[in-house]
């Protein structure tokens, strides 16, 4: 009887597709939440104040308009001691509507995993980090809508290029070279209205192919650092979403200042309650993504089957339309513009 001389050749390899591509739409910027959520835009946190726990309040606040220049007399009157009129003030509401925001659900039967190659462990991990990249996603879209919805108006004396409450500014001259006038009228906008930091330019293909060219502007479109705003420089949101938002037009964008728009979000399972409702076949808590943004999250076995539920309840709030008399330079403005590129 002879040897052997044949092989036994490898059985079907499997693996993960993105273990050995580059898989193309795999983690994606995000970066309009990644500055909404950010420590520089939410220098006084409108959500501590709003939510409490798993309370939640309605908050007014309480602000005086500016005085008006008018309202100053320009001689001094040494025969009376007495005023006019009184200083008054107002208010405004803001309510947090806890069915806002969004949620995705995947269930999975034990069977399912049994002949994976993949450990159960690490499938389950990879199941939440997969939700959580879809619902930040989500997030982000709804941001952009958002934002656009939260626009104010421009000041009274800001008035180049502004008609219909949108500024159009040229990014190219009629010869195809760089129009720098585009980031001066921007800078411009800001000073008009009064920003109380550097602009925040959210948008993308024209503008954003412009402040590449020009050299200006923070930064690059992974690893933003949005401590330069306080530096008084402009922090670019490459953001094709707020085209989108804008009935997909691609040639719009924003430009707003820091804490023009305030995320306010409710954990449900927050703190010990989320323990107070889990059991054996229960799990109730909240897991935070890498962004810092904390998602509810339900685990719930039924039988074989077992219900994995993300959600976060969540919105924007902006500054109201009336912070400023109707005679004055700024009324309707919000800190949130809407620009236009136009070229020849």
């Amino acid at each position: 009887m002879s040897s052997l001389t044949t092989f036994v050749n490898c059985p079907t390899l499997q693996d993960r597709l993105d273990a050995v591509f580059c898989q193309s739409g795999g983690a994606e910027p995000l970066p309009l939440i990644g500055f909404l959520f950010s420590n520089e835009n939410n220098v006084i946190n409108l959500e501590q104040q709003m939510i409490q726990g798993t309370n939640i309040k309605t908050l007014q606040l309480t602000y005086s308009r500016r005085v008006l220049e008018s309202e100053v007399d320009n001689y001094i009157n040494y025969d009376t001691c007495t005023a006019p009129a009184k200083r008054g003030e107002t208010s405004t509401t803001y309510t947090f509507d806890e069915t806002k925001g969004l949620e995705i659900a995947r269930k999975f039967d034990f069977a399912d995993l049994w002949r994976r190659c993949e450990s159960n462990e690490l499938y389950f991990a990879r199941l939440i980090s997969d939700l959580i990249d879809g619902a930040e996603r989500k997030m982000e879209t709804q941001a952009a809508q958002y934002l656009v919805a939260g626009v104010g108006g421009f000041a009274t004396i800001d008035t180049d290029g502004v008609a219909g409450n949108v500024k159009s500014v040229g990014t190219k001259l009629s010869d195809g070279t760089i129009d720098y006038d585009a980031h001066q009228m921007i800078m411009q906008s800001a000073r008009f209205n009064q920003f109380c930091t550097a602009p925040i330019i959210a948008g993308d293909y024209d503008i954003v192919n412009y402040y590449d060219a020009i050299g200006v502007g923070c930064c690059a479109q992974t690893g933003l650092d949005f401590a330069s705003v306080a530096q008084g420089i402009p922090t670019i949101l490459p953001s094709y979403r707020i085209g989108t938002a804008f009935s997909n037009d691609t040639s719009k964008f924003l430009v707003m200042e820091a804490g023009a728009a305030l995320p306010v979000w409710f954990n449900q399972y927050s703190g010990q309650l989320g323990a107070a409702l889990s059991s054996e076949t229960m799990q109730f808590g909240t897991v935070v993504s890498r962004r810092g943004i904390p998602f509810d999250l339900s685990v719930i076995r039924d039988c074989n089957t077992v219900h994995v539920k993300l959600s976060l309840a969540w919105d924007l709030f902006f500054k109201p339309t009336d912070m400023y008399e109707n005679s004055d330079i700024l009324d309707g403005v919000t800190g949130i513009l809407t620009f236009d590129v136009s070229n020849p």
